[in-house]
């Protein structure tokens, strides 16, 4: 999380965008262990599974936010396709301030369901 806060701060847009939305997978997929399995040769979800696997796995969360965060990461995954495969698209300061919200809020919430 601190490398998107650090890009933003440096206005690097895209790069900001693309590291908030990996360090929610990231998040996510180190609370998912143990919790269920991945698919095979793989050591994490794929990012189509991820809010699904949010929502169903991360209980310690209430049910509100695994809704709020299973939406947050599917709309950073479609922003991070956006920031490094979509170059006439425009990622600015605003998208990446948005990003970074997301992520911030999923990752406070995270902090106090699991400590």
């Amino acid at each position: 999380m601190s490398a998107a806060k650090e890009l933003l701060e440096k206005s690097r847009w895209r790069s900001c965008v693309s590291r908030a939305y990996y360090a929610m997978y990231s998040e996510t997929t180190d609370k998912l262990v143990g919790l269920t399995e991945f698919p095979e040769g793989r050591e994490g979800p794929s990012h189509d599974d991820l809010p699904d696997m949010l929502f169903d796995y991360l209980t310690r969360l209430s049910l509100g936010d695994r809704r709020k965060f299973s939406t947050a990461v599917e709309r950073l995954y479609v922003l991070r396709v956006i920031a490094d495969y979509r170059p006439v698209l425009t990622v600015n300061e605003s998208v990446a301030r948005q990003s970074v919200m997301m992520a911030d809020q999923f990752f406070k919430a995270i902090e106090v369901a699991y400590g």
